[in-house]
């Protein structure tokens, strides 16, 4: 039986980012929108890699497939905080 993905929780005033999981291989880009080229720190937000991610993205949905996860939507955020 399958495991229930692991879910990779928002965060920010407005739910605006999620965190790039430490426990998948770094990810390089030369996007030349960064000073420096830099491995990516967000799936969702601007990024430190000069891009913008909005966890739509191929490359994203493939490794949440891969590592058994998902992006907690905007409204189960909404309603975490409410909760608070």
């Amino acid at each position: 039986m399958k495991k229930p993905p692991t879910t990779l929780l928002r965060f920010g005033h407005k739910g605006q980012f999620v965190k790039y999981p430490k426990s998948w291989p770094y990810r390089m880009v030369r996007t030349r929108r960064a000073r420096h080229d830099t491995k990516c720190d967000l799936l969702v937000g601007i990024c430190a890699c000069g891009a913008q991610h909005f966890g739509d993205e191929e490359w994203i949905q493939e490794m949440l497939d891969d590592f058994n996860m998902v992006i907690e939507t905007h409204a189960e955020w909404v309603a975490r905080h409410r909760e608070n």
